[in-house]
């Protein structure tokens, strides 16, 4: 019976499904270890079975891509206005006509005429096979496999048939398709619809496409361990095979894990939400808040361990938040192993964090009354335990923002995207909602703390004071700490900050709750001012320790650039060859002349050197030491052509012609015959050899540079041994430019983060050698510093530690600066002994003002974005549990305040946002343009003709030249393109990877060289991101095109994404800065106005209900205080009337009582008058024979006459007199039993009872419910002629009890009827006519309602209805 009370049915039935589903995980667990042991049993027809599926999949996914591929070509090929543009040699109309096919970023299309010169052509480059074309001219459709690059295409050959004769073929028609890559995703952002990315996502990593045999340059993949698939063309050639990953039973063994694991994860969930309710009401049986609150915490706790150990929900949510690549820290054994675990432990914090504070209020509002307050010996150890729970949540709070911004790899200072990305978004959560339970449980402990603290106090005018008292124990408190060195992980001025904001809160609750006995705390406005504080706080903290992270990194900085950096570079130079000289696939690449443009950047994105902070440049050499492939990461600090020299004159001990060669359109590092090379110095100490390895170093360049001489693998140690070509690796040895950012990486490899990155403002790097700056990021900074070397030098003379921080007045701004002295050495390479003495010097923008506002304002917008879409949540939930929606005037107020302030901002807001953009867009478009004119009139000034060079030099060369001698030092991009192929560029790099065709762009091509316009600009994407590209043609004097100039914004894409990202972040903060504090104007006018409405309405209704003593307290001198005074005079006013209108009626009903009473008193005395005279005249004339009888009729005439006086003022008191009732519950049951009981002895009447069981009690007064009964049965019994039955009947009619009185007397018509309930109306020759008025009067008093129905000579029901007694 107690189980029962405990736990109701609701309960009971959550309780047996939360058993059932813990079973049902019990059975996966054991039922998929069951069935492993059966597939190693059934092992052979399972990897059988499974190999079929796959061989299946990956030749119909092969068939559809390749079926595609030849439908597009027959669309396309046969497409009549391609067909009679190829024959006009309409170029124009030809693209127009191509154009409207939409085309993937895999597919590329290329046109080519009679002549086999391309007339049309996009997507990526593909080099087609002249063979192929050729055997199209003739008819013949071809579709094969082909390696272009690093890249593998599906290309397809169809011949376009002229419209004019069908017999005759006007041109080809080229359609590839990209289906595989040999980069890795790690060295190349691969697209997600290549065909080997969906089979690799379907069936496991691995699979590989591979062109047919005899291709040169084609490496078949190890097979061990790989299935192989033939694919076949038309005429059912082979043309290339797919690879594929065999399937295994360890495979097969992690599949069955995988399901049971997601499943077990899911299962968890259901188990969670099952058994939780039960618990909770278990937990809330205990009405000690404390039990309460630690046992939920206890249950919160074992909820979450019971989804790490079952991985929920990271088993059913597969994404990539749930892996250690973003965040992970050991503590908690898996609390925060990943993002997603840190933000499911969050949200189980916040839900802790809410259930304290209900349960908390609850408690205090409930149960803290004066005779339940514990003793003061208990109160102070409360209150004690309140004050360190409340600095220990302190030091929690920062411990955890630290950990979340150090110990996370996720870029969290974001300079770029005014949205951020998924990663950084649940980071910026995370610490928004640890904000928001922080600023809970800290209020709620001050409400605790003060509501405990004010018993303590034995005078009633020091608890007026309590929190004030208490907010400066507080404050006391906490500079007590301070002054005592105490760590509370948050600074003074911050933590004073939150202690005013939270009794602020504290003091608000207190008096909302003092006047309402109430508190809603998850109310909409609660949880706004929560969330308030949370935004103004949090930024602000963040940014403290972000500025604490970057005083950390700065200092790292400093101790890495004066240690010596040497043997890093060495080891990586010679573990890095020692890889490339292993890779079996040079053997083939270095032969493909379709990979050695782009050989040394695949090598370069799959070693190290694509993510250190070394500026490399990787060469392949041939076996004639020609420059085969370079890449340079850095043009400024690295020249190859230097290097390259540099290292035959070390390695090879001479210096053969060094010219590449010639064919090489990018790729080929060309020289003149006349080039000039070094000849002396430069060169270091001995070289350090590793095998086959040898690394210089060049300390007048400042670089280490290694090379390896590549050999066929299997001959190698071998007689037939033989080196087919050489790679040289050069790295930078400046430290200082470890720092300087990566002219390749920044422009497309966004993802890497580098130190400087993770700092507030950008640092300027000096190095400062003897007193002067020899290396510096910012050269007009560094030499401001010199003149505060002196003083550095002498705070660290007396000191071990060679490095200090100092705050330095520099180019008017006050930096920030660290100094490093690095250990004096001895500097031999003129021979001189001179010792040096090298200072870095780190030097960042101190308060930057902008900067910082700039942060502040990007973590309010994040963190008002959460805000609106909680509340847009809220109110959709709200508005779906209306059945009507209504506003009252307060809301209708703040929506009209909304519409005419808010909503104009918004609009103008994106009408800025637009306007901004825009403004911008056409200033890069203008600055490009300027560009590329400045680039033309370089060319023209260079009077770069084709008729100055000789045909075996060509533009090349010059172009190479110009470009060099004009624009070597600068950063922009700039292009030449002779015959739509690139032959000179101040960014090769670009084109040297795969970023980059060397062809111009199909639309710079058919705006420039076709639509013939002057100047084509347009945005085009890169590796997924947006870049402005501009085109010109460039002509000769005849105005003839004889090239394409063109300049890209990928040199300074960053900066315009930074620039416009702080112009938008300061525009939509300053609006929603705006927009907030007009809310909560807005919400403080409302308030004001309404306040007086809403009084008068509640005024209203009350005076509505008679209650008339009252008056509305408002000062206000405006017409809404003169109407407040109206109403209240009103008030008055209507209450003296009434006062009158009452003693008015009162004399009225009391005069027309006296002239009823001396109307009704008149009429017996009249007969007894005229009968004692008639008496006394009988005694006076002596008539004695008659008076014994006339004096008995006169006794008996007196005696009824008395009697009728009697009864009238019986019934004139029983409707006057006003006694007092006992009202209690009553079952009237029992009443009707004893009212009839007292009829019952009449013969003449059958008295029928139907009374229900159960009946609900009724609340009334037990006599004057005895005396309704007996006058409705007494009226009864009379309506009766002669015999008759009365039945009384009872029973339950939902929240209400029926009672009926029945009879089968005479009835009475419907005039009759209306006029029953009316005083001195009766029915009878007897009576006053006041016996069913007073039954009425007495119903209403107890809340019963009478109606009566009655039918002539056939009988009259009384209904009465009372209301049920609901025991509370």
């Amino acid at each position: 019976m107690y189980f029962t009370y405990i736990f109701p049915r609701t309960y009971k039935i959550l309780f047996l499904v939360s058993a059932a589903v813990l079973l049902w995980i019990l059975v996966i667990k054991f039922g998929s270890m069951y069935v492993i042991s059966r597939s190693y049993d059934d092992e052979k027809i399972i990897i059988e079975e499974k190999n079929r599926e796959r061989v299946d999949y990956c030749s119909k996914r092969t068939d559809k891509v390749k079926s595609d591929l030849e439908e597009l070509s027959g669309t396309i090929s046969g497409n009549l206005d391609i067909r009679k543009n190829l024959d006009k040699g309409d170029v124009r109309r030809l693209f127009d006509a191509v154009k409207s096919y939409e085309l993937d970023d895999i597919t590329s299309v290329e046109i080519f005429d009679k002549r086999l010169e391309s007339v049309f052509y996009s997507g990526h480059q593909v080099s087609p096979e002249i063979i192929l074309m050729q055997k199209a001219l003739n008819g013949s459709v071809s579709t094969v496999i082909r390696e272009a690059g690093f890249f593998v295409y599906l290309i397809s050959y169809y011949p376009v048939n002229s419209l004019i004769n069908e017999v005759n073929i006007s041109g080809v028609l080229v359609t590839a398709v990209i289906i595989d890559s040999k980069y890795s995703d790690s060295q190349f952002d691969l697209p997600d619809n290549m065909l080997s990315s969906e089979l690799s996502a379907e069936i496991g990593d691995g699979v590989k496409f591979i062109p047919r045999a005899g291709q040169t340059g084609i490496d078949r993949p190890d097979s061990a361990g790989k299935g192989e698939i033939n694919i076949f063309s038309k005429e059912n050639k082979v043309i290339g095979a797919v690879i594929f990953p065999k399937y295994n039973i360890e495979e097969h063994v992690e599949s069955i894990n995988t399901m049971s694991g997601k499943s077990i994860a899911l299962l968890s969930l259901i188990f969670t939400l099952t058994v939780l309710p039960v618990f909770i009401r278990f937990i809330n049986l205990f009405k000690p808040v404390t039990i309460r609150v630690v046992l939920f915490l206890i249950l919160l706790i074992a909820i979450r361990y019971l989804w790490i150990f079952t991985g929920c929900p990271s088993g059913f949510i597969s994404n990539e938040i749930f892996q250690a690549h973003y965040f992970a820290v050991k503590l908690g054994a898996g609390l925060f192993k990943s993002l997603g675990d840190l933000l499911v432990t969050v949200l189980f914090i916040v839900v802790f964090s809410l259930y304290a504070a209900y349960v908390s209020i609850d408690y205090l509002l409930r149960y803290e009354t004066p005779d339940r307050r514990p003793k003061r010996a208990a109160l102070s150890a409360t209150l004690l335990l309140a004050v360190m729970l409340f600095f220990g949540l302190f030091i929690l709070y920062g411990a955890s923002l630290q950990s979340l911004i150090y110990d996370s790899n996720i870029k969290f200072l974001d300079k770029v995207n005014i949205i951020p990305d998924a990663p950084l978004f649940i980071l910026q959560l995370a610490i928004l909602l640890i904000s928001f339970s922080f600023f809970v449980l800290e209020v709620i402990l001050v409400f605790a703390a003060q509501q405990r603290f004010v018993t303590l106090f034995r005078f009633r005018y020091l608890r007026k004071y309590a929190l004030l008292i208490l907010f400066g124990t507080f404050l006391a408190l906490n500079f007590l700490l301070t002054a005592t060195d105490f760590n509370l992980e948050l600074i003074n001025l911050h933590r004073v900050f939150i202690i005013i904001l939270i009794f602020i809160y504290a003091f608000y609750l207190t008096n909302f709750i003092i006047k309402n006995r109430s508190f809603n705390f998850f109310s909409l406005r609660s949880v706004s001012v929560i969330f308030l504080l949370c935004m103004l706080v949090t930024p602000l903290i963040v940014l403290e320790i972000s500025k604490s992270q970057e005083t950390n990194h700065i200092e790292g900085i400093g101790s890495e650039l004066v240690e010596n950096q040497n043997d890093k570079i060495v080891f990586l130079i010679s573990d890095e060859l020692g890889k490339f000289s292993e890779n079996r696939d040079l053997e083939l690449y270095i032969k493909d002349a379709n990979k050695i443009p782009k050989l040394s950047f695949y090598l370069w994105s799959g070693s190290k050197f694509s993510f250190a902070k070394y500026k490399s440049d990787l060469i392949v050499l041939d076996t004639s030491k020609k420059i085969l492939s370079d890449f340079n990461t850095s043009n400024n600090l690295l020249k190859s052509d230097s290097i390259v020299s540099f290292v035959k004159r070390n390695y090879f001990g001479n210096m053969p012609d060094l010219a590449a060669d010639e064919s090489d359109t990018v790729a080929s590092a060309e020289f003149e015959d006349d080039i000039e090379l070094e000849d002396e110095g430069g060169a270091g100490p001995e070289p350090i050899t590793f095998d086959n390895i040898t690394i210089f170093e060049n300390r007048k360049d400042k670089y280490f540079a290694g090379i390896i001489p590549l050999e066929k693998v299997g001959l190698r140690n071998t007689e037939f041994e033989e080196v087919i070509g050489y790679i040289v690796i050069a790295l930078n040895s400046e430290t200082i430019n470890f720092y300087s950012e990566n002219e390749f990486n920044t422009r497309f490899d966004g993802e890497n983060e580098t130190v400087p990155e993770r700092l507030l403002s950008k640092p300027v790097l000096s190095e400062i050698l003897n007193g002067d700056v020899v290396n510096s990021t910012d050269i007009d900074i560094s030499r401001a510093l010199l003149r505060h070397i002196p003083l550095f030098e002498e705070s660290i003379k007396n000191s071990d530690k060679k490095a200090s921080w100092r705050y330095d007045p520099l180019m008017n701004e006050r930096y920030r600066t660290y100094y490093v002295k690095c250990p004096v050495t001895e500097n031999d390479v003129n021979g001189l002994g001179i010792n040096d003495e090298k200072i870095y010097a780190i030097s960042i923008q101190r308060d930057d003002f902008e900067l910082l506002a700039f942060y502040y304002l990007k973590f309010l917008l994040f963190s008002l974005t959460v805000f609106v879409c909680i509340t847009a949540i809220y109110l959709v939930s709200f508005l779906f549990r209306l059945k009507h929606i209504s506003f009252n005037f307060r809301e209708k107020l703040f929506l009209a305040f909304i519409i005419v302030s808010v909503i104009p901002i918004v609009f103008l807001a994106v009408y800025t946002r637009t306007y901004i953009n825009n403004k911008n867009d056409i200033s890069y478009r203008n600055q490009l343009l300027s560009d590329l004119n400045i680039l033309n009139e370089t060319l023209k000034d260079e009077k770069v003709l084709f008729n100055k060079y000789k045909p075996t030099d060509t533009i090349r060369q010059a172009g190479k030249d110009i470009l060099r001698k004009n624009f070597g030092s600068t950063d922009k991009n700039y292009n030449i393109f002779i015959k739509n192929n690139l032959i000179a560029s101040t960014n090769e790099e670009l084109y040297k990877s795969d970023f980059l065709d060397t062809r111009v762009e199909d639309e710079g091509y058919f705006n420039i060289s076709v639509l013939k316009k002057d100047v084509y600009i347009h945005n085009t994407n890169i590796r997924g991101q947006n870049y402005l590209v501009g085109y010109k043609p460039l002509k000769d004097r005849n105005g003839n095109i004889n090239g394409i100039i063109s300049s890209l914004s990928v040199y300074r894409q960053k900066e315009i994404k930074e620039e416009l990202t702080e112009t938008l972040t300061f525009i939509f903060g300053s609006y929603f800065v705006v927009i907030m504090i007009l809310l909560i104007v807005v919400s403080f006018v409302t308030a004001k106005i309404s306040k007086p409405i809403l009084l008068l309405q509640k005024a209203t209704e009350r005076l509505a209900k008679g209650d008339e003593d009252f008056v509305i307290d408002i000062e206000r001198s405006d017409e809404l205080g003169s109407l407040v005074d109206s109403f209240n005079k009103m008030t008055k006013d209507l209450a003296k009337s009434k006062a009158r209108l009452k003693k008015a009626e009162r004399e009225a009903a009391w005069r027309d009582i006296a002239r009823r009473v001396a109307h009704e008193i008149k009429n017996p005395l009249t007969p007894i008058k005229l009968s004692i005279q008639h008496l006394y005249s009988l005694y006076q004339e002596k008539e004695l024979e008659n008076f014994d009888s006339v004096l008995k009729k006169t006794k008996e005439l007196i005696i009824n006459e008395i009697d009728k006086l009697n009864r009238i003022a019986t019934a004139f008191s029983d409707f006057a007199k006003l006694p007092s009732r006992n009202y209690e519950p009553l079952n009237v049951n029992n009443i009707l039993i004893d009212v009839v009981s007292l009829y019952s002895p009449d013969k003449n009447v059958e008295f029928v009872k139907e009374l229900q069981d159960n009946i609900y009690p009724v609340l009334a007064d037990k006599q004057e419910m005895n005396r309704v009964f007996q006058n409705l049965i007494k009226n009864a019994v009379q309506s009766l002629s002669g015999s008759g039955k009365v039945t009384v009947i009872s029973y339950n009619s939902g929240s209400k009890v029926i009672v009926e009185i029945r009879d089968n007397g005479c009835g009475m018509d419907q005039e009759v009827l209306s006029k029953l309930f009316e005083p001195n109306f009766s029915t009878k020759s007897q009576g006053m006519g006041l016996g069913l008025a007073i039954t009425k009067k007495s119903l209403e008093d107890m809340k019963a309602g009478i109606t009566i129905e009655s039918t002539v000579n056939a009988g009259t029901t009384v209904r009465i209805e009372f209301l049920k007694h609901e025991n509370n």
